[in-house]
């Protein structure tokens, strides 16, 4: 199936703050979306010295790591469905985080984010929360 890795499950994961859960099933391609790519790239231009050198290393590793999904039409058709299904139901939900959403409906993955009440109420995502390395 594939997973998609939220920019919050990855910044975790470089501050050893989370782990890939043990049940993960195995031999998982694992992707980013755009919007991922984005947040990553916004956080180095906003970063400054010694922080924005360390910053840059790890997202161009990340970058060159992961394939890159891009907003194509059945992404966005699905963002579209997404988006009109929660405003019918006065559901709100961030705009990046929504575009995160339509990505993995519209190529069939899973998501993998420490952020996953950002995502609830969306049919049909499947989500994977990382593990706690001290829990």
């Amino acid at each position: 199936m594939g997973l998609l890795i939220d920019s919050s499950a990855l910044v975790d994961f470089a501050a050893n703050r989370t782990r890939l859960p043990a049940n993960l099933p195995s031999g998982e391609e694992f992707y980013l979306s755009i919007i991922t790519a984005d947040e990553l790239l916004r956080s180095v231009a906003w970063s400054a010295g010694k922080d924005r050198s360390r910053r840059l290393a790890f997202v161009e590793a990340v970058l060159d790591r992961f394939p890159i999904l891009p907003i194509d039409r059945a992404t966005m058709r699905m963002h579209a469905e997404i988006v009109s299904g929660l405003e019918r139901k006065k559901q709100k939900l961030g705009l990046h985080q929504s575009w995160i959403a339509a990505t993995c409906l519209a190529h069939g993955l899973q998501l993998l984010s420490t952020s996953v009440e950002d995502f609830a109420g969306i049919h049909g995502l499947q989500l994977w929360e990382p593990e706690n390395p001290e829990a």
